[in-house]
């Protein structure tokens, strides 16, 4: 749990130099490990930079025609690259008739 919320690792994290850091499941290397996070309501994910948004969501078994990504107050769509250090908001769509 981070402040809260539910926290999620999409990648498989490999090791290959450094050590597993047992509380958060992930690689410990001398600098820190640049990551993307995908928040989803009360739900955070991380994956590696270097996919598309659309990779991503479904890496982290999210369905991307239920959400809409932000980037920096900016609205992105499936086919843009994602790269470390981003954060996304993903913002549920709701639809009626």
């Amino acid at each position: 749990m981070i402040a809260g919320r539910c926290f999620a690792r999409c990648d498989d994290w490999q090791c290959e130099s450094g050590r597993e850091d047992p509380s958060r499941s992930r690689c410990v290397f001398d600098r820190e490990i640049q990551v993307v996070k995908l928040v989803y309501r009360e739900q955070e994910f991380e994956v590696r930079g270097g996919r598309t948004l659309g990779k991503a969501l479904e890496k982290c078994q999210l369905n991307p025609h239920v959400v809409l990504a932000v980037r920096e107050g900016k609205l992105i769509t499936e086919d843009v690259i994602l790269h470390d250090g981003d954060e996304i908001k993903l913002v549920a769509v709701i639809s009626g008739g």
